[in-house]
């Protein structure tokens, strides 16, 4: 049977929810037999047995002795959010250090660039320092980026709206048949945002849905520079979209700590610390 793309969406996502309740569960209950967490999550066995095996895979959990719990690894690292309205949250936090990542991002622009601007707490505040000067080409998903850009009114900058679907929590558009639009894009710099860097290198984001649409992006550019302030560092969400492999820079403030900085360093991350 041939599922349609909204069936599919509609799989996914409820899976990534039971498994960021099944996280939630386990960083309260310390440890729980399997028997238990399928009680506590209202799922079968054998589901909450193939959800174990898949976390236990991201390395998220542990087993033994016929308990789970969350690996020890990141138990300090997993964000514990109750409410998923994580954009307003982030965007409040840390509101100094993400202007001058900003800022510094937006000197970055050349003339007649065509760039994208990501959907990130960080990334939407680039245009508040665009000069009547700047001129450059922009694909954006993002709801507040796109609003930002149409209030400048400057004829010098070009907005290409990538629509969709509409997801309030976030702030962004995502629609399958969006990506083969993007694939056939070229993109000299990308900035994107995350809700974690981890010191393995990878990166995470809050959605499934939001995790297509940005490697399509990242594939179609030619530099991809990472904006994100030092709080993300050593975080890891659910959904992983990346690897500061696939970056050519990563702009973040003065509250690095030095063995943050030595753990990037060494996975060889461009660093700037602003």
């Amino acid at each position: 049977v041939k599922l349609s793309n909204d069936r599919m969406r509609w799989i996914l996502i409820t899976k990534e929810q039971r498994h960021k309740r099944i996280l939630e569960i386990l960083a309260e209950k310390v440890s729980l037999s399997p028997k238990q967490l399928a009680e506590l999550v209202s799922v079968s066995e054998m589901t909450i047995r193939r959800d174990i095996k898949e976390l236990s895979s991201r390395h998220l959990i542990e087993t033994f002795y016929g308990k789970v719990a969350l690996s020890s690894n990141i138990d300090n690292n997993v964000p514990q959010h109750k409410s998923l309205d994580i954009y307003h949250t982030e965007q409040e936090q840390h509101f100094q250090e993400k202007l001058q990542i900003a800022q510094y991002a937006s000197q970055l622009i050349d003339a007649q660039d065509v760039i994208c601007i990501d959907n990130g707490t960080t990334c939407c505040h680039i245009p508040d320092f665009f000069s009547r000067d700047t001129s450059c080409l922009i694909y954006s998903y993002s709801a507040r980026t796109q609003a930002r850009i149409i209030q400048l009114k400057n004829e010098n900058i070009q907005l290409f709206a990538l629509g969709g679907y509409y997801h309030s929590q976030l702030q962004m558009y995502e629609y399958p048949e969006i990506i083969d639009i993007i694939k056939k894009l070229h993109i000299n710099k990308m900035f994107l945002g995350t809700v974690g860097v981890s010191l393995d290198g990878s990166l995470s984001c809050v959605q499934p849905y939001e995790v297509p649409i940005r490697k399509a992006l990242m594939e179609q550019s030619d530099q991809v520079i990472l904006l994100a302030d030092s709080s993300k560092i050593g975080k890891s969400w659910y959904d992983r979209y990346g690897s500061t492999k696939d970056l050519s820079m990563f702009i973040t403030d003065s509250g690095i700590t030095a063995e943050q900085r030595s753990s990037l360093e060494k996975l060889g991350v461009n660093l700037v610390v602003v």
